[in-house]
């Protein structure tokens, strides 16, 4: 069965196939995204589970630490005109 973007990009307009292409990526670079959270969520799993600890209480004892070392020192410097 043929899908309505298989049409478009036969029927030879630039603009069709350049849509799709986008529609392509964008569901690529969201699978990845997915993928992503997932491997961060299963680690995060693993640690709290070796802690004895929950993954909300690793999480923000990660991102505590964090802004504790760039409060101290920034990664980025602010430019003050």
């Amino acid at each position: 069965m043929l899908s309505v973007t298989s049409i478009k990009i036969n029927t030879g307009s630039s603009l069709d196939v350049e849509h799709a292409r986008i529609q392509c990526r964008r569901a690529r670079i969201q699978r990845n995204h997915i993928g992503c959270a997932v491997l961060v969520w299963i680690r995060l799993k693993n640690l709290a589970y070796q802690s004895g600890k929950t993954v909300y209480q690793i999480k923000h004892g990660m991102l505590s630490q964090y802004m504790i070392e760039q409060l101290r020192t920034p990664a980025v410097r602010m430019a003050l005109a």
